[in-house]
């Protein structure tokens, strides 16, 4: 309760200082649980701490679980030996992010497996379903790197698998959010296989977690799935029925920009604009597209995302030039 307390008043530093010497002083101690749930604690604090070197913090993080994992056992505490697991698999997938890639998502991948043999559906069904979430989320950042298709299955069966537990009825947020990352993966499989299938499957997944992805509970996160089912839509013009799955598509991308505004949300905004973008382009619509990405210009550049800020700007000279030279303005795709 302190930490949550310190964490939402953006006390980062006096928890870490309050959570490290808690730890030192209980060197000593034989009480093995509290130990160990104090080293727990350190190691969500290393890895939630905002300031100074990410790297370090996350190997301090993966530390404090590791000496914890020394008290909590699968004899002696199976359930906390589990979230000690998943714990650990959270922090080497952060720990990817700033080196080892590969490897450190593989640790990921072993440390969520070995929760889930005590994290079972009869002893802890939405546990298990947070972890089976988990791994699919690592199974499909390990996809980026090695085993495109295989990785990209095996997070669809971990996906599939969080959802006999998280359904509507039980974690109605928790069940869109899975439905949403299964979206995210089909479409990843359908850039290598069964891409009309495949996508067809990520537009039914992401339209199914805006049941409860709505404005009214999450709205940045309805923006964010309204985001990946235009892409969906995007991508499957390019297969079939182009006219309806852009027109989709551009609906969509509206829908989004809806909560993806300037001042909520200026990166994910001038990331939508620049997808509208590419989807009025698609449609012939240059003019249109010109306009989104100039719209989206700006935020990349106040953002400091120089990269794509000049890519804008080369889109919108390309269009420009087909303008200049007679292509499509707007209604039927080109």
């Amino acid at each position: 309760m302190c930490s949550f307390f310190l964490a939402n008043r953006g006390r980062f530093g006096q928890r870490m200082d309050w959570f490290t010497r808690a730890a030192e002083a209980l060197k000593e101690t034989t009480n093995e649980w509290l130990r160990a749930a104090v080293q727990v604690s350190l190691g969500i604090v290393y890895q939630e701490h905002p300031f100074g070197d990410r790297r370090m913090n996350l190997h301090h993080a993966i530390a404090a679980c590791t000496q914890a994992l020394r008290f909590y056992t699968p004899r002696t505490a199976p359930l906390d030996y589990a979230t000690t697991q998943d714990n650990l698999g959270s922090a080497y997938g952060d720990l990817a992010g700033v080196e080892d890639r590969p490897e450190n998502l593989r640790r990921a991948i072993s440390a969520y497996d070995e929760a889930l043999r005590f994290r079972t559906p009869e002893a802890a069904p939405l546990d298990c379903a947070g972890t089976q979430n988990n791994l699919g989320t690592t199974y499909g950042d390990l996809a980026s790197v090695e085993d495109r298709a295989a990785n990209l299955q095996r997070a669809i069966e971990a996906f599939s698998e969080a959802l006999r537990f998280y359904t509507p009825k039980t974690a109605p947020l928790d069940y869109a959010g899975t439905q949403n990352n299964l979206g995210n993966a089909y479409h990843n499989l359908a850039g290598v296989e069964d891409q009309a299938e495949n996508l067809r499957q990520a537009i039914a997944a992401h339209a199914e977690a805006l049941r409860f992805r709505t404005p009214e509970t999450a709205p940045l996160a309805y923006a964010m799935t309204q985001n990946n089912l235009d892409n969906a839509y995007r991508n499957l013009a390019g297969v079939e029925d182009q006219a309806e799955n852009l027109r989709q598509a551009i609906v969509a991308h509206a829908e989004a920009l809806r909560f993806r505004t300037p001042e909520t949300a200026p990166l994910a905004y001038a990331m939508t604009q620049a997808d509208l973008g590419l989807a009025h382009d698609d449609s012939g619509d240059l003019r249109a597209a010109v306009a989104c990405w100039r719209e989206a210009e700006p935020y990349y550049r106040a953002m400091d995302n120089v990269e794509d800020a000049d890519l804008m700007l080369k889109w919108i000279a390309d269009a420009e030039a087909r303008l200049a030279g007679g292509e499509a303005t707007g209604g039927e795709p080109t």
